[in-house]
C-alpha cells in the first residue's frame, strides 16, 4: 500500500513550506530584553535547532539574501545554525541542484501582534525586531508580513552526510533543502487597521522611512508574481525572492527518507512553543483562534479542529482513521474526510484521496492527484504521471506523464526523477531519446537516494554513454548504490570480479554478490544468486519468476545495443538452463565490449 501523505506544510504558505521549529521555553536564548548577540555581531539571535525547520527569512538584509541565492545556484547550500546565528557557509556545498515547482499565485497576510508571536514566527530576527518596536507592539502597532507566493525551489537531496560535503565546511549543521519564493513586504502596521496582502505589496515601493520604530523590508515585484504560471519550470524574473527556507540537519545516516517518514518529520516541525498554536499561517495565542492545526497523533483534537473548519486537521484525522491510530480504524470515514479536506483547501487531502482510489478508480484518482499537483504537491504530480503512464484504467498519455514527472522531480520527488531519466533513455517509443537530458534527471534521482538511479548513472560512466568513460566515477556510484540498497551490490561486485576501476578480487566480488543475493530486491538479487552459481559453483536457490521477469526488460535494450543488458539477459537464460541462447547473448555482450561478458565467457569455457 502506498504511504499516506501528511500535511508537510503550515497554513501560512499553504503547501509550500513547513513551519518554524518548536523552540525552547520562551525566555531562553534570544528572549526579549536580551538582544546582545544581535547588537554585538550584527546578526539575529536564534534558537538552537537540531531537527528540520523552515524559518521565514523576510527580515534578512539584502546582502545576506543575495549570498544565499548565489549559493543555491552553485549547488546545495549549507549553513551553520547555532544559538548565535544562522550563518551561510559560502565555500561549502553539496553537489546538486534545485528544481522549481509552481503553484497558482497565492497571497498571504500574516499579522504578528505580540512578542511571543514575533519570536515564534520570525525565529532568526525576532529579538532584533522586538528591540526596535519596543512596547508599541501589541498596543498600537503590529508587525505585518504580506506575501505573494508562486512556488518552491527544492533539491532531491533528503539525507546529507558529512561525506557529501565539499569545500570549507567547518561548523556545518544543516543544508537548505528548499525555499519558498515570490515577493514580500515586512513592515509595521496599525493595530486597528486591516490591509490585504496585495494592498501592502502594491504600496511597498512607495514606502517612506518614518521613525526609528518603523520596520520595513521588501523583495520581489507584485506585478511579476501576477504573471507566474503553476506549470512553469522556472519562476519569472523579479518574483523569486526567498521568503522561507527549509533546513534539514546533516545526518550520519545514508538511508533516504520515504514520503511517510518525511511527512512525519515535517509534521514535527509544525509545532509552536506553548501556549501558542498554529492557526491561519502563524503561531498564535489560542484565545484568538477559532481552529488550529492539530498534533499529528491526537485523534480527538484532530476531529475537533476538523469540525471547526481546519482543512489540514481533517487530513490528519483521516490518516489516523485510515491507520487506526488512537481511534477505531474506519477507512470509509477516512476517505470521506480526505475528500472534505481536499474541498476545504488541503492539497494533501486531495493526494490521499487519490491514493485511496489508485487501483479501483484510477480516473477519479487522476483528477484528485492533479488537483494536489496544481497546488505544488510533488507526490501528487508523480502519482498523476504514473496513472497516465502505467494504469490500464486511464487512457495512456506518456508525453503528459513526462511533463508531470518533470514537475514532481522539480518539486523534490526523487522517484519521479528516475522515471524522467528512464523515459529520456528510450523507455517509451513516443518520447524522443535524449540520453544527455536523461542523465541530468538520473543524477538528481541518485542525489535523492534512489539506488537504482545511482547504478544506472554509474553504467553511463562505465561504458562512456554520452559522458566520457570514467571507471573511478562509475565505481564510486556503484559503491553508493550498494550502501543504499544491498540488492544493488551486484554492480560493484561485477567491477571487482572483472577488475574494472578496482583491483580484481574474486573474494570481495563474491561477498558483494552474496549480499545482493540475500537482499529482498527481486531482479538484481536473482541475478546475483545466478552469478554465484555460474561463477563460483554455489548452490543458491534461484527465484525463477524474477529471472523470467528480467528477460522482457533486458531484451529490447539488448536489441538496441546496450551491452550490459545483453549480459544480464545471458545470465538469466543460463541460470534457467537455456544454455544455447544464454551463450549467444553472452557473445553479443562481449562483442559490444562489455568486459564482464568476456570475463564470464572465459569462466564458463574453463569449466567445460
Amino acid at each position: 500500500m502506498r504511504p499516506l501523505v501528511a500535511a508537510l506544510a503550515c497554513p501560512l504558505l499553504s503547501l509550500l513550506a513547513t513551519c518554524t521549529p518548536k523552540p525552547p521555553e520562551l525566555g531562553g536564548v534570544g528572549a526579549e530584553g536580551d538582544p546582545n548577540v544581535a547588537k554585538e555581531t550584527g546578526r539575529a539571535s536564534v534558537l538552537v535547532v537540531d531537527g528540520p525547520t523552515a524559518p521565514l527569512i523576510v527580515d534578512w538584509q539584502s546582502d545576506d539574501r543575495l549570498d544565499l541565492e548565489a549559493a543555491m545556484k552553485q549547488g546545495v547550500a549549507v549553513v551553520a545554525f547555532d544559538s548565535k546565528a544562522l550563518r551561510l557557509l559560502k565555500h561549502c556545498r553539496v553537489d546538486g541542484s534545485y528544481g522549481f515547482i509552481g503553484v497558482t499565485t497565492k497571497y498571504q497576510m500574516v499579522r504578528l501582534e505580540s512578542s511571543d508571536e514575533v519570536r515564534a514566527n520570525l525565529p532568526l530576527g525576532g529579538p532584533v525586531l522586538l528591540a526596535k518596536l519596543g512596547a508599541e507592539l501589541g498596543r498600537s502597532r503590529t508587525l505585518d508580513v504580506a506575501m505573494a507566493l508562486i512556488g518552491k525551489l527544492t533539491t532531491t537531496w533528503n539525507v546529507v552526510t558529512p561525506e557529501d560535503l565539499a569545500g570549507d565546511c567547518k561548523g556545518a549543521t544543516h543544508y537548505v533543502r528548499g525555499a519558498t519564493i515570490g515577493a514580500f513586504v515586512l513592515e509595521t502596521g496599525q493595530k486597528n487597521s486591516a490591509r490585504a496582502a496585495a494592498e501592502v505589496l502594491g504600496a511597498g515601493a512607495s514606502y517612506a522611512k518614518g521613525s526609528s520604530r518603523e520596520v520595513h523590508n521588501k523583495d520581489g515585484s507584485l506585478d511579476a508574481c501576477k504573471i507566474a504560471s503553476s506549470e512553469a519550470n522556472v519562476p519569472p524574473d523579479q518574483c523569486r525572492a526567498l521568503v522561507r527556507i527549509e533546513l534539514e540537519p546533516i545526518s550520519r545516516g545514508v538511508k533516504p527518507a520515504g514520503e511517510a517518514e518525511r511527512a512525519a518529520r515535517s509534521a514535527a516541525a509544525t509545532e509552536c512553543p506553548p501556549p501558542l498554536v498554529m492557526s491561519e499561517g502563524k503561531c498564535a495565542s489560542p484565545e484568538n483562534v477559532t481552529a488550529k492545526l492539530c498534533a499529528p497523533t491526537d485523534a480527538a483534537d484532530c476531529d475537533k479542529q476538523c469540525s471547526a473548519g481546519h482543512p489540514e486537521s481533517c487530513n490528519r484525522f483521516a490518516i489516523l482513521l485510515h491507520q487506526g491510530r488512537g481511534v477505531t480504524r474506519d477507512p470509509s470515514r477516512a476517505d470521506a474526510l480526505y475528500l472534505k479536506a481536499c474541498e476545504m483547501g488541503s492539497p494533501y487531502g486531495c493526494v490521499n484521496a487519490a491514493l485511496a482510489r489508485y487501483d479501483a478508480r484510477p480516473a477519479e484518482a487522476l483528477t484528485l492527484a492533479l488537483k494536489g499537483c496544481d497546488e505544488g504537491v510533488a507526490f501528487g504530480c508523480r502519482i498523476a504521471g504514473e496513472l497516465l503512464h502505467l494504469s490500464p484504467g486511464v487512457p495512456r498519455d506518456t508525453r503528459r506523464a513526462l511533463r508531470l514527472y518533470t514537475q514532481a522531480c522539480n518539486g523534490g520527488d526523487e522517484s519521479a526523477c528516475t522515471n524522467v531519466g528512464l523515459l529520456y533513455a528510450g523507455a517509451a517509443a513516443d518520447i524522443p531519446k535524449d540520453e544527455l537530458k536523461g542523465i541530468g534527471f538520473t543524477k538528481r534521482a541518485c542525489d535523492g537516494g534512489v539506488s537504482t538511479a545511482c547504478g544506472n548513472l554509474g553504467l553511463k560512466y562505465e561504458f562512456g554513454v554520452v559522458v566520457k568513460q570514467d571507471p573511478a566515477q562509475a565505481v564510486a556510484l556503484f559503491e553508493r548504490a550498494c550502501r543504499m540498497d544491498p540488492a544493488d551490490c551486484l554492480r560493484i561486485g561485477i567491477a571487482h570480479q572483472a577488475g574494472f576501476g578496482v583491483k580484481r578480487d574474486d573474494a570481495v566480488a563474491r561477498q558483494y554478490f552474496e549480499r545482493s543475493c540475500k537482499s529482498p530486491g527481486p531482479s538484481f538479487s536473482a541475478l546475483s544468486c545466478a552469478v554465484l552459481n555460474l561463477s563460483y559453483g554455489a548452490s543458491e536457490g534461484l527465484a525463477r519468476d524474477a529471472l523470467e521477469r528480467v528477460q522482457p526488460i533486458m531484451h529490447p535494450q539488448c536489441e538496441q545495443d546496450v551491452p550490459r543488458a545483453c549480459t544480464f539477459l545471458a545470465v538469466s537464460h543460463l541460470a534457467l538452463g537455456k544454455r544455447s541462447s544464454g551463450e549467444m547473448y553472452l557473445g553479443a555482450g562481449c562483442k559490444m565490449k562489455d568486459y564482464w561478458a568476456c570475463e564470464l565467457q572465459k569462466r564458463l569455457a574453463a569449466k567445460k
